[in-house]
């Protein structure tokens, strides 16, 4: 199993992958490693591509959301380099309209995506507090 479907089975629905077709997400394209806003907006349509703030752990985040106002189809892309908007460093969609190459989607159980990943995974950080 590639190593990109695996990163989506531990990380549960959170990609960073390209809509390869409808509700398909890969690792090449449009949400390549070398991304930016700028392509997002040529490949999804300026108008479905804003600039937005996330909060993680009480931080806000510059972003980019794809469709906002249509939360089936919602992403969210949080940039290493925020300032220019390019190179994603995180992907997000609690939508399961999206999924990776071998099926796996939001809302999957556990079992589900160990069977997919063709072995068992372990997943960190539920121990915190905050």
């Amino acid at each position: 199993m590639r190593q990109c479907d695996r990163f989506a089975g531990i990380i549960l629905g959170f990609f960073v992958f390209h809509q390869a077709s409808a509700g398909e997400l890969t690792c090449t394209g449009p949400f390549a490693s070398d991304t930016t806003q700028k392509r997002l907006a040529k490949v999804f349509g300026k108008t479905n591509v804003v600039r937005e703030w996330m909060r993680d752990e009480g931080i806000a985040i510059p972003a980019s959301v794809i469709f906002p106002n249509d939360p089936l189809r919602r992403v969210e892309v949080v940039w290493w380099n925020s300032k220019a908007r390019r190179w994603p460093s995180s992907i997000h969609s609690s939508s399961a309209n999206w999924s990776a190459p071998s099926g796996i989607r939001v809302g999957m159980s556990l079992e589900q995506i160990a069977r997919i990943n063709g072995r068992s995974f372990t997943l960190y950080g539920f121990d915190r507090t905050s």
